[in-house]
């Protein structure tokens, strides 16, 4: 009979859950549907900015609370303003990606560094936002936000000296330029966050409205009005090949070098000075082709005249720690480049979009000349020191490193005394202890280029004075002029005509046939000239002879044929060492030397060195026509009466 109880219980219960049977008490209600959208329109004054509702409804089964309305309340008057400043730095193209990670790196710094000094002067200070990066040198476009809902917003004179302040204090780790700071208002943005929360324990449902943030953000623009000069100069540097390609990271090494040494002078006095950039490095000795940029909004821009004395006072000032040439510096204007950037920002969170205005700079580069006239003297010279075969191959490693030696040391010489000097080329190393043949380059434009003597006398001078560090032998400097090398660059087109002297090596060289004993063991391992015992005699005799023959300033090299087992007159069976070798003359130099003077030259050496144990008396020295010559005719009269006297006392004897 249970049933007939339950059925008319629910009924009951069914009729008062009809619309209109409620209890009209809120305070006895079961269920309560509170929701609150607040509409408020905030003051507008450029911008108008739809506002945010929250309403949130919350049904409970058996316990009925209702709490009261609590409406929250965000920042509803923000101000913000434009900051804009240079940094004296230099500036890397992956800043033009505000997503890559040195970009993230330096805008986090910049905040870091920046804020703090925001926060302390101004409390209702919000937060800086880096919105874009800009080469020349970094030039920072920022935006400020301030809590302004008691109209306590900086104006821009308090904004803009607060961080110049900061500069010109030291204690801002980032190198803000203090003049650089330009600060301006952008149109009030109002907004207002209004959350209604109503609730019922102990089952929550919660909805919540469409949030809509709709701002327009003042226009941005770059200067307008940018003036370039192009600006040519010399370091007096030796040239890497790699120089070539702007990419390669010796490159980049030594352009990041140059910008950061240089761009402080102009920055300290020219305060509209934006970047340099270089362009281009050329050999000779290295030719820096570079652009340098300024605000020229109020026609402030540097004259040529300016330009050019700023960089040559830095080089003459010794506080350049880069080699510049004060000479060579050449200044020249490029036609005006008009560039104009207007950057309109509407952003709508949580979905974002931006776009940007269309930028368009039209830029016309004048032509690049090299050069045009350059001299060119071929030196040929001898360095005392054994010649290794590999240095036949001008690309192996040991023939580059010692050519890259042989240059880094000559040519500060010449940089020091010939200011139009270029570069030093080396085509060739040869064996004789180390013939180098070089190519001397110098800018002839003004007919300056040195004279054949001036060229010889620099490097003897400097082998002379011992301030050399390679063993260049003073007396075998040979310099002659190669025929005119004319030469026109202009911008991508290139055409470059030359005419080379024409050498023939062989016809150049006279070669002599000596022969001698050394008063030393033999040992076997001589038989093969190739080997280690034999290479190493070879090198003494050749660093020796150089030395006998060191007067001679056409002696190029003495190379050893082969070794055999010999003996002595004294000590005929003691194995000493019979040496077969070459003596080589440069004939283009000087009348190639007879062999009788030859043949005298060495024993006069040996005789007041005992480093080679060579019997004078063995000398032999035998010219191309086949002529003879000993180290002494009359010794060797002396010996040969005594071998007859001594064949005709056998000879009777035998008669007899």
């Amino acid at each position: 009979m249970e049933w007939r109880i339950i059925i008319p219980v629910v009924c009951l219960i069914g009729i008062l859950q009809l619309p209109g049977n409620a209890a009209q008490n809120p305070e006895n209600s079961t269920s309560t549907n509170n929701t609150s959208l607040n509409n408020t329109t905030g003051t507008n004054q450029t911008t108008t900015t739809n506002q945010i509702a929250t309403a949130a409804s919350t049904n409970s089964t058996n316990t009925s609370t209702s709490a009261a309305n609590t409406t929250a309340t965000a920042p509803a008057n923000i101000a913000k303003l434009n900051v804009v400043f240079k940094m004296n730095q230099t500036f890397n193209n992956n800043f033009n990606d505000l997503t890559h990670p040195d970009t993230k790196k330096l805008t986090e710094t910049i905040i870091s560094e920046v804020s703090p000094f925001y926060r302390k002067r101004f409390k209702n200070f919000l937060r800086m936002t880096v919105k874009k990066l800009s080469p020349g040198s970094i030039v920072v476009d920022s935006e400020f936000e301030f809590d302004n809902t008691n109209n306590t917003s900086p104006n821009i004179k308090e904004a803009q000296s607060t961080l110049a302040d900061a500069a010109k204090s030291g204690n801002l780790s980032i190198p803000v330029d203090a003049t650089s700071i330009n600060v301006t208002d952008i149109p009030t943005t109002n907004a207002t966050v209004t959350t209604a929360a109503s609730t019922n324990s102990t089952n929550t449902s919660t909805s919540a409205a469409n949030t809509t943030v709709s701002t327009t953000a003042a226009p941005t623009t770059a200067p307008a009005n940018i003036a370039k000069l192009n600006v040519v100069f010399k370091m007096n540097q030796i040239f890497n090949n790699n120089f070539k390609d702007l990419a390669h990271p010796d490159t980049k090494k030594l352009t990041e070098t140059i910008i950061s040494e240089v761009s402080p002078f102009y920055r300290k006095r020219f305060k509209n000075f934006l970047r340099m950039t270089v362009k281009k490095l050329s050999p000779g000795s290295i030719v820096v082709d570079s652009e340098f940029e300024f605000d020229n909004t109020n026609n402030t821009s540097p004259n040529i005249t300016e330009a050019q004395s700023t960089l040559a006072d830095a080089a003459k000032s010794g506080n350049l720690s880069i080699p510049v040439d004060a000479t060579s510096i050449n200044v020249t204007e490029i036609p005006t480049t008009n560039a104009t950037v207007t950057t309109a920002a509407s952003t709508n969170s949580p979905n974002t979009s931006t776009s940007a205005a269309n930028t368009t700079v039209s830029t016309t580069a004048a032509p690049t000349t090299a050069p045009a006239n350059i001299a060119k003297l071929n030196v040929v010279f001898r360095i005392n020191q054994t010649f290794n075969e590999t240095y036949s191959n001008l690309s192996h490693p040991d023939t580059k490193r010692l050519t890259e030696t042989i240059i880094n040391a000559i040519s500060p010489f010449y940089m020091k005394r010939f200011k139009n000097f270029l570069r030093m080329l080396i085509k060739k190393l040869s064996p004789g202890s180390i013939v180098v043949d070089s190519e001397f380059e110098f800018d002839n434009t003004n007919n300056t280029s040195p004279n054949i003597t001036e060229v010889q006398s620099t490097l003897a001078d400097a082998a002379k004075s011992g301030n050399l560090s390679i063993p260049v032998d003073a007396t075998s400097i040979n310099v002659t002029e190669i025929p005119s090398t004319n030469a026109t660059t202009v911008a991508a087109n290139t055409s470059t005509t030359t005419s080379a002297a024409t050498t023939s090596a062989g016809s150049a060289v006279a070669e002599y046939n000596i022969t001698f004993k050394m008063n030393d063991n033999f040992n076997s391992e001589l038989s093969n000239i190739n080997s280690d015992t034999a290479k190493n005699l070879t090198t003494k005799i050749s660093t020796e002879f150089g030395k006998a023959y060191k007067n001679f300033g056409s002696y190029i090299r003495t190379w050893v044929r082969k070794y055999k087992s010999g003996s002595t007159l004294f000590s005929p069976r003691s194995g000493s060492i019979d040496v077969d070798g070459v003596l080589e003359f440069n004939k283009t130099i000087s009348t190639p030397p007879n062999a009788t003077v030859l043949a005298k030259a060495l024993v006069d050496y040996v005789k007041n060195n005992s480093a080679l144990k060579i019997d004078t008396t063995s000398i032999r020295v035998t010219d191309s026509s086949g002529f003879t010559a000993s180290k002494s005719p009359v010794l060797a009269s002396m010996l040969t009466a005594f071998w007859m006297t001594l064949a005709s006392l056998l000879l009777s004897a035998v008669m007899h």
